[in-house]
C-alpha cells in the first residue's frame, strides 16, 4: 500500500525554510557572542544579565529578580543561581527595595559595570560585522519583519 505524499506549497516551503534559517542564525549568533564574551571572562548569560542590569531604567536602584529573569533571553535560566554567581564575582548585588523593604532587587556593581563596559567594544564590533552585508534600510526591514512575526507589530 503506497501512500502518496502531497507536494508542499510554495508558501509552506518558504515558511519552513525561513524558520530553519532563523534557527540557524540564532544558534550561530549566540555561539559567536558566547565565544567573544568568554574571552572577556563572562558567560553568555552573565553578559546578558549585565546588559539588562546596566541598560535598565532602574540600573541605579536595581531590578526585581522576576524582571531580570524575564529579560535573560534564555528559557532555562536559573536566575537565583546566576545572581549568586554574579555576587560571588562582585559583578552584582542584591539590595532591599527602597519602596518595599520586603522585595529584593538586583543591581549591577561598579565592577560589573566596568566589566560590561570593557566587553562592549568587542560586542559592538561583532554586531557591526554581523550585519555588514545589509544596508541600514535592509537591516531596519529585517528587524521590522522579525518583530511583526514575533509580536504582531
Amino acid at each position: 500500500m503506497s501512500r502518496r505524499v502531497r507536494a508542499e506549497s510554495e508558501e509552506l516551503r518558504l515558511a519552513r525554510e525561513t524558520h530553519l534559517d532563523i534557527l540557524i542564525a540564532a544558534n550561530r549568533y549566540q555561539a559567536e557572542l558566547e565565544e567573544i564574551v568568554r574571552g572577556l571572562g563572562l558567560t553568555y548569560t552573565q553578559y546578558i544579565a549585565l546588559w539588562t542590569l546596566t541598560s535598565s531604567d532602574a540600573s541605579a536602584t536595581g531590578l526585581p529578580m522576576s524582571a531580570l529573569r524575564d529579560r535573560l533571553l534564555t528559557p532555562a535560566a536559573d536566575t537565583t543561581r546566576l545572581v549568586a554567581r554574579l555576587e560571588r564575582e562582585g559583578l552584582a548585588e542584591r539590595v532591599r527595595s527602597p519602596d518595599d523593604g520586603r522585595s529584593i532587587l538586583v543591581r549591577v556593581s561598579d565592577k560589573g559595570r566596568k566589566r560590561f563596559e570593557a566587553a562592549r567594544p568587542a560586542v559592538q564590533g561583532y554586531h557591526r560585522g554581523q550585519f555588514a552585508p545589509l544596508t541600514t534600510d535592509e537591516l531596519a526591514l529585517l528587524r521590522s519583519l522579525l518583530r511583526r512575526t514575533l509580536w504582531g507589530m
